[in-house]
């Protein structure tokens, strides 16, 4: 009988953590689109990003890539330096670099992730647009 008092005890206090005490992490990338408007074949852009901490803990910062199709795609962290700690309420900045490939519709993505006390998350944007000859 003992036993089971316990348990629905140990239960109970887990189901009734107070909210206050849960924390969130969540990136977000700002722009989330970068477009692309017919760029001749073998340009780079370069677009800064700025990648913001809206969570209430602190995100270690641990992983950046770009990838896609039809194109060639680099981030230059900037002051997103993999390892850090991303304050809550706090932002930092980078540079995506795109460049066509083909002549033609090129698509690509590039994401951060970092990982705090509550989780992981990532935020992702997208690259979209084209390619074209050169004059």
């Amino acid at each position: 009988m003992r036993m089971k008092f316990v348990l629905a005890a140990i239960a109970i206090a887990l189901v009734a953590a107070p909210a206050g005490l849960a924390t969130t992490a969540e990136l977000s990338v700002s722009p989330s689109v970068i477009t692309l408007r017919g760029l001749p074949l073998g340009t780079t852009v370069e677009t800064p990003v700025t990648l913001t901490n809206s969570g209430d803990e602190p995100l270690n910062l641990s992983i950046y890539y770009a990838f896609g199709y039809n194109g060639n795609f680099f981030i230059n962290p900037g002051t997103c330096i993999l390892g850090m700690a991303l304050p809550a309420g706090d932002s930092c900045s980078f540079t995506v670099s795109a460049s066509p490939s083909i002549v033609g519709a090129i698509r690509g993505e590039f994401c951060f992730s970092g990982w705090g006390d509550s989780g992981f998350d990532d935020a992702c944007g997208r690259i979209v647009g084209g390619g074209r000859p050169l004059p």
